[in-house]
C-alpha cells in the first residue's frame, strides 16, 4: 500500500534559491505623490510580463511605502537588456514618462518578508547616491509578500 501511495504523490517542484543572482529590470515609480496611474502600471507590468526571457516579479518598497520599486526577473542578461531596449516598451515610456525610470539590475537577494530580510540590489549609480569603486550602488528595500 505505501509502494502505491509513494508513486501516486507530485513530485515537489525545485526549491529557487533565494539568494542566488538574478538579472532583473528595476521600474522605480518614485514617490507616492508622483506615481503613475494603477491602471498604466498594470499595463507596463503586462507588456514587461510578455517578453522573452521573463521568469517572475517581486514589489518592493522604501522607506515606509514613500517610494514603490517593482523589479522583474529574467532568464539571463541579455533577455533583461533586449526587454529595456524592446520597441513595445519605448512606446509606452513615450506615452507615459511615469514608467521611464527602469534599469537593469542584479538581484543579490530576493529577500524574505517573513523573515524580515530586505531583497539586495546592486545597480548603477546614479547622481549623489554613495557607490564602490566600480560605481555601482548596492540597495536594500523590503518585500510586499
Amino acid at each position: 500500500m505505501a509502494e502505491v501511495l509513494a508513486s501516486a504523490r507530485r513530485p515537489r517542484p525545485a526549491a529557487r534559491d533565494a539568494a542566488a543572482t538574478h538579472y532583473a529590470l528595476q521600474v522605480d515609480y518614485g514617490p507616492l505623490a508622483g506615481l503613475a496611474p494603477l491602471a498604466t502600471r498594470w499595463a507596463y507590468r503586462a507588456l514587461l510580463q510578455c517578453q522573452p526571457g521573463y521568469r517572475r516579479r517581486r514589489e518592493l518598497r522604501a522607506r515606509d511605502w514613500t517610494r514603490i520599486v517593482e523589479i522583474f526577473l529574467f532568464a539571463d542578461a541579455p533577455s533583461a537588456e533586449a526587454a529595456l531596449a524592446s520597441a513595445a516598451r519605448r512606446a509606452f515610456v513615450a506615452a507615459h514618462p511615469a514608467c521611464d525610470d527602469t534599469i537593469v539590475v542584479l538581484v543579490l537577494d530576493e529577500g524574505d518578508s517573513r523573515q524580515g530580510r530586505p531583497a539586495a540590489l546592486l545597480r548603477p549609480a546614479r547622481r549623489g547616491v554613495p557607490t564602490d569603486e566600480g560605481g555601482w550602488a548596492h540597495e536594500r528595500l523590503a518585500r510586499n509578500d
